[in-house]
């Protein structure tokens, strides 16, 4: 069964960063590529807000395309994120991520335009935030090849 290092480091002489995963033994597994796509996002704009009622799922599956619909293309808009709570669904964060270094009102400007977008969605608006974001997400991995099962498989077993 593989396991990621606690620690893993980066691969020297590689261009791009790259993770490492480790099997049991500390062997390495396979490698993937670091995700610098997201590191660009400067700040967010965070609208919590109660949902209308009996609309918290139709909140969840549609607001991500309906966000991104209206951004896509706009300068600096980089994604969002729905987050509904566990236990109370009406519930609602929404978190889109803007590129770059934008003025003040650039932001201020981007906060109003969200919160208009979720208008028809909301019973009672809560917080509008604007914040600095830093992201560290990973990209997914790929599935490891047949071959590379197999050599791992090996390699536990003859250990």
């Amino acid at each position: 069964m593989a396991t990621q290092a606690t620690n893993p480091g980066l691969i020297a002489g590689s261009a791009t960063p790259q993770r490492v995963l480790k099997g049991e033994r500390g062997e390495t597994l396979r490698t993937r590529p670091e995700s610098g796509a997201l590191e660009h996002c400067r700040s967010a704009v965070s609208v919590e807000f109660i949902a209308k009622p009996n609309q918290g799922a139709r909140v969840r599956s549609m607001l991500p395309a309906a966000i991104r619909g209206t951004f896509d293309g706009v300068a600096g808009f980089a994604g969002c994120a729905v987050l509904a709570s566990e236990h109370e669904e009406r519930l609602v964060t929404v978190l889109t991520f803007w590129q770059g270094d934008q003025a003040a009102t650039a932001i201020d400007d981007n906060a109003r335009w969200v919160c208009r977008l979720l208008e028809p969605y909301m019973d009672r608006k809560l917080r509008v935030q604007t914040m600095r974001s830093h992201l560290a997400i990973l990209p997914p991995m790929a599935p490891a090849s047949p071959a590379e099962s197999f050599l791992a498989a090996c390699t536990t077993r003859v250990a």
